[in-house]
């Protein structure tokens, strides 16, 4: 489950990341 979650938490950052620039 943590593995997951820290899965999602990364790849929403990167999105978001991607998202501003």
């Amino acid at each position: 489950m943590t593995s997951f979650t820290n899965m999602s938490f990364l790849f929403l950052l990167k999105y978001i990341i991607f998202e501003v620039e």
